[in-house]
């Protein structure tokens, strides 16, 4: 990334894609502890996630074998020999670097955008299409991201500022 390119919160590369949804999290999270615990490059990044996961096999080993889960591991840590998992470790430790403040800004701008894409998914709650009909609203909202606007618009237009947020 040269210095005039604008650093993207959202990792925008491939290298998740090759893991489970439900795995994605996790793996991330040991990319941003191996950061935080003072993994300053991307080689050292790589080397924590990599102890970190042969430390993993390990305790299974001891446990018992769950093939599923070793089959993940192992597959983490095949992938962490590809040029996708330095992108994705530079990535991690650009994001890291950020101000807390910052972090946690576009952290919550990220959740904002996913919980309204999750309200716009549902339709409306039988609450919300009353409420807006004691309201005097007589239109029919599609999802209960709708009605959530349609409810702060109606009470807007009758002078009660954000009285209410996302129903």
């Amino acid at each position: 990334m040269s210095e005039t390119e604008e650093f993207s919160f959202e990792y925008t590369g491939t290298y998740l894609n090759q893991f489970p949804h439900d795995r994605r999290a996790p793996i991330t999270n040991d990319f941003c502890y191996a950061a935080r615990g003072g993994a300053d490059t991307v080689e050292n990044v790589l080397i924590a996630v990599a102890v970190k996961t042969r430390s993993r096999l390990d305790e299974l080993d001891e446990q018992g074998c769950d093939e599923k889960k070793e089959a993940l591991l192992y597959k983490l840590l095949d992938s962490l020999k590809t040029e996708e998992a330095a992108r994705f470790a530079a990535h991690i430790l650009r994001r890291e670097a950020m101000a807390p403040e910052e972090r946690e800004r576009l952290k919550a701008e990220r959740n904002a955008k996913f919980r309204r894409d999750h309200l716009m998914s549902l339709p409306p709650t039988s609450k919300q299409v009353g409420y807006l009909k004691v309201l005097g609203v007589t239109e029919v909202p599609n999802s209960r991201f709708e009605a959530t606007r349609m409810i702060e618009a109606a009470l807007a237009a009758k002078g009660v500022p954000n009285a209410q947020q996302d129903s």
